[in-house]
């Protein structure tokens, strides 16, 4: 015994002395060897309580998709009856109908139509159109059997539809409408054609759908299995008829597969079968499976079972293995990540280091306090030269705005002075000089949305006279957030390209619609014009400042961009616009209190 602890002894002090690598990858090796192994053990112990339990969860599962598969088929079928319930020419054809039977053209034309319909369908095989004196339009794909009955209303299903109203009924290969086929069977929609206008009854749609078609699909998913599936109905009639039906299927079985949802096992042949029936959610049928259970016991694999045991004890071993790393390992590393997150939030603290280790962790500590004393000085000088750069490029983009409005306005009172229109260069001038007063606010870069609404009056008083009148403007504004303050002349260049470019290119008066109001911590402007619209390249070059459209965009480019740096935000201004329908300018920036966001 004493031999078998020295040598613990010496391997642990051993394995003290490796770098963290080499502990933590021993370590793990360990216990995914232990795990692997406890795994195996209980899987095998848990593997046959729960091998059934599975095996009806699958087929159930399956049998949901082939639900899926058969609610796809009748609504597809549905469909196409809609289609000829409302179509036009079938409600005319119908309403002109009388007892010696449609007008040729009129029947060749239905009856093309009819074609047209079926060739589009695949999964129908012919169709039955009876009007109100039971004469019969009617194409299939295999040909078309003759009827059975005289008159459509001696079917066994006509009462039942005539109660329907127009709502859908499926039958079994047509209700014995038509002459049996030895080669297919059918399911059948029936259901009668109504007036659109005064709902009353045109005449009887009959829509047959070939069993095999569903066949096929059951098929398709049966073969992975070397399974079988069929639809009886709730009378234990059979919709499909696979073989296995013929081998061990008598009427008691039936009769309970039809009355519950529910699973069995039984002897069919030389196979233990797992038989599965549930009730389809689209119809009152039922879909029944048969699947061998060495078939499906292959599908749910020892693998797949061992791999999720595997997993959960992994996780009770890694969780163990977690804390004594953490223990011996990464403590050190966590209290390193809290001087990291002070630092983070501009606490630079160095942290204290550990003279007794020489590991790692210890050089890691050394470079980190090195590091946060670098990084500190750094931060302080890029502070203070992105500030010098944020104003400048505010100032700079500022200068490009102003100017633009300028040369604009005095163009237009030099054009109204050489008019000797002096009311309305009285007008124009007071306008701009109470715009400028306003805008310029003694080199604040805020104004309140109150001052900003009164700029934006006085610019729009300017543009109502350059332009004689040319537009109205609605206000909308939200009456609680004249108080809060905003960039000033955030509205006017939206403005103007609204004018310029949407309105004044308009045949007749423009309107536009000015809209202000707060979203949460949002304050939320748009701008809305009815004029000429802009493409959709016209607009990226407005958002982007790109394109071979520059003169266009000028003025709220730059303003996307003032408004970018100086709130901090993304995106500020979005642009919907359609031609020859108007244009919508949404500008989302958030609350100010006070002059937070002024730049000194």
């Amino acid at each position: 015994m004493k031999f078998f602890i020295d040598i613990s002894v010496k391997f642990y002090t051993r394995f003290l002395k490796l770098n963290i690598k080499s502990k933590i990858n021993i370590f793990y090796i360990v216990v995914l060897i232990m795990s692997i192994s406890t795994s195996y053990f209980f899987y095998s112990a848990y593997n046959n309580r729960e091998m059934e339990y599975k095996l009806s969860t699958t087929a159930t599962q399956t049998l949901n998709a082939l639900d899926k598969n058969l609610e796809f088929i009748l609504e597809d079928v549905s469909q196409f009856s809609n289609l000829l319930f409302s179509d036009k020419n079938v409600q005319d054809a119908l309403k002109s109908s009388n007892p010696e039977g449609l007008d040729f053209d009129v029947s060749n034309n239905l009856t093309k139509y009819i074609v047209n319909m079926l060739l589009s369908a695949d999964y129908i095989a012919s169709v039955y159109l009876f009007d109100n004196y039971d004469n019969l339009y009617s194409q299939g794909k295999y040909g078309l059997k003759p009827l059975v009955v005289d008159k459509i209303e001696n079917a066994s299903w006509h009462n039942d539809v005539n109660n329907l109203g127009g709502k859908l009924k499926w039958v079994i290969n047509t209700g014995g409408v038509i002459q049996p086929d030895p080669n297919h069977n059918y399911i059948s929609l029936v259901r009668i054609i109504n007036d659109m206008s005064s709902y009353k009854k045109l005449g009887t749609l009959m829509v047959n759908v070939d069993v095999s078609t569903i066949e096929k699909e059951f098929e398709d998913i049966g073969d992975k299995y070397k399974s079988q599936f069929f639809i009886i109905d709730t009378e234990g009639k059979y919709i499909t008829h696979p073989p296995v039906v013929d081998k061990g299927f008598d009427k008691e079985l039936i009769s309970q597969l039809t009355k519950s949802d529910s699973y069995i096992v039984k002897k069919i042949g030389s196979q233990r079968m797992l038989i599965c029936s549930i009730s389809s959610k689209h119809s009152n049928w039922k879909i029944v499976g048969v699947m061998p259970i060495n078939e499906l016991s292959k599908q749910i694999s020892t693998k797949s079972y061992a791999f999720i045991s595997l997993i959960i004890i992994n996780c009770i071993f890694i969780f163990i293995g977690a804390i004594y790393v953490s223990k011996l390992v990464t403590n050190p590393l966590a209290k390193m990540q809290i001087y990291m997150k002070k630092a983070e939030k501009g606490d630079f603290q160095t942290m204290p280091e550990d003279k007794i280790r020489e590991d790692e962790i210890s050089e890691l500590k050394k470079g980190f306090n090195k590091m946060v004393m670098e990084i500190e000085n750094l931060i302080q000088t890029v502070k203070k030269e992105q500030k010098t750069i944020r104003k400048n490029e505010l100032n700079l983009i500022r200068a490009q705005i102003n100017p633009h409005f300028l040369y604009n306005t005095l163009d237009a009172i030099s054009a109204l002075s050489m008019l000797k229109d002096n009311e309305n260069t009285l007008k124009i001038t007071k306008a701009l000089g109470n715009f400028y007063h306003i805008s310029l606010s003694n080199g604040k870069e805020v104004v309140s949305i109150a001052e900003e609404i009164n700029c934006i009056k006085n610019y729009i008083t300017i543009l109502d006279i350059r332009y004689n009148g040319k537009f109205n403007v609605i206000y909308e504004i939200q009456e609680e957030i004249y108080k809060f303050n905003i960039l000033k002349l955030i509205l006017q260049p939206i403005v103007e390209n609204s004018i310029h470019h949407g309105i004044r290119n308009k045949r007749g008066k423009g309107t536009i619609i000015i809209k202000g109001y707060r979203l949460e911590d949002t304050i939320i402007f748009k701008i809305i014009d009815d004029g000429i619209g802009m493409d959709i390249e016209m607009v990226n070059s407005i958002v982007y400042g790109c394109g071979t459209i520059r003169k266009n965009g000028f003025g709220i480019n730059s303003s996307i961009q003032r408004i970018a740096i100086f709130y901090n935000v993304e995106n500020p201004i979005e642009i919907t616009s359609q031609l020859e329908v108007g244009t919508e300018v949404v500008i989302k920036v958030p609350v100010m209190k006070g002059d937070q966001y002024e730049i000194n």
